[in-house]
């Protein structure tokens, strides 16, 4: 069974040169006997998503991923929480990118 790996971006007051990232695994529900790992709930909501094909290896850097999520979403007149991403990833050449819409 392949487990897609989620890495969260959080970018509040975050140095230019840094990014900082909780990275893991994305479960529907906590793993018998691995209680004691930490874990962290996307909360629901309605996000902002895109979809990128590419190798893991040359998958582009978060901060172009939000510059592009960025000019695109004016054009959809819609307004996202840029500062928390979600990837997901599933096999090598997969990448799913969340950005929480603003109500």
């Amino acid at each position: 069974m392949e487990v897609p790996l989620v890495v969260i971006n959080y970018e509040l007051d975050t140095p230019k040169n840094k990014i900082r990232q909780f990275i893991g695994t994305l479960h529907k529900s906590r793993i018998k006997g691995q209680e004691h790992l930490m874990s962290i709930e996307i909360p629901a909501g309605n996000y902002l998503q895109t979809e990128i094909q590419a190798h893991n290896l040359v998958m582009p850097n978060p901060r172009d991923i939000r510059e592009a999520a960025n000019e695109f979403s004016p054009l959809k007149d819609v307004e996202f929480n840029d500062q928390v991403s979600y990837e997901i990833y599933n096999g090598d050449d997969r990448l799913i990118v969340l950005y929480r819409t603003n109500p």
